[in-house]
């Protein structure tokens, strides 16, 4: 499973309307992939979660599976749309 895949798989567990979610990855040098995820307004309050906790478990989450398979740094930005 990629971290395009994890990213989506966790994402999509914690919304309801899952057809209005885009994960996009991009390579952005060697050592750093930057994850773009496009969400509806409403559901990002689920997905940032209060003071920010689950997006932050997420980015820990992701960060270690990039770690334990490359060894790359990843960013995560959320966008609404």
């Amino acid at each position: 499973m990629s971290l395009k895949e994890l990213t989506e798989f966790i994402i999509q567990s914690l919304v309801e309307d899952v057809d209005n979610i885009s994960v996009e990855e991009k390579i952005i040098d060697d050592h750093t992939i930057q994850i773009e995820i496009k969400i509806n307004e409403k559901e990002m309050k689920k997905v940032i979660g209060k003071d920010g906790r689950v997006i932050q478990a997420i980015r820990t989450i992701i960060q270690e599976a990039s770690t334990l398979r490359d060894n790359k740094y990843v960013k995560i930005e959320i966008e609404k749309f």
